[in-house]
């Protein structure tokens, strides 16, 4: 961590970069630098949120824009300009993914695994992850979502009836899910079929 760093309200990592945000809505980003994805742009403006994909870089500002940056391979940091304003921002390790605040979802960058096909039928979203090739998301019923590889998320149709979920991560090949009642399942590669247990 750079001795100057400001103190952080928020942190993310890319494989081999990290991002701090400070209260002043000031980024400070280290690492590597191979596609100047620590290379914040100039201006930027107030962030409000950062997400550091597997090669790039993006940011949400105080006016609801997002702004990427690093490799751009997969078309990863092409934000597109027909976007609403934006709530939340995720990278995933190659493609990108924002909620806009009418609760829709748009992804865009690397789509092998379906990562950036995000399906209908979602309802209205209230949160957003993105792993490494597979993209959740939770609507306003407490509903989990998610795409791209299956293999993150395996076993995902087999939680319980009335489990509403609060919040989802997910990884590079595993999801888990935390309910309203406070209990956590996992699903995916080794995780079997992610019973729910208290924490």
């Amino acid at each position: 961590v750079p001795v100057d760093t400001p103190p952080c309200v928020d942190v993310t990592g890319g494989v081999n970069h990290v991002c701090s945000l400070d209260a002043a809505g000031g980024l400070t980003c280290w690492g590597d630098n191979s596609y100047t994805q620590r290379n914040v742009p100039v201006p930027l403006g107030t962030v409000t949120q950062v997400a550091a994909g597997g090669l790039h870089t993006c940011a949400l500002d105080t006016d609801a824009n997002v702004t990427c940056w690093g490799s751009n391979g997969s078309g990863q940091t092409n934000v597109p300009g027909t976007l609403g304003d934006v709530i939340q921002v995720e990278a995933g390790y190659a493609y990108t993914c924002a909620l806009e605040a009418a609760g829709t979802v748009h992804c865009w960058g690397d789509n092998y695994y379906g990562q950036a096909n995000v399906p209908p039928g979602l309802g209205t979203v209230v949160q957003l992850e993105a792993g490494l090739y597979h993209a959740c998301a939770i609507n306003n019923v407490g509903q989990v979502r998610c795409w791209g590889n299956s293999g993150a998320y395996a076993n995902l149709s087999s939680m319980p009836g009335g489990f509403a979920v609060a919040r989802v991560s997910a990884g590079s090949a595993q999801t888990c899910v935390a309910s309203v009642n406070n209990h956590v399942s996992c699903y995916g590669a080794g995780l079997g079929t992610g019973t729910p247990t208290g924490v």
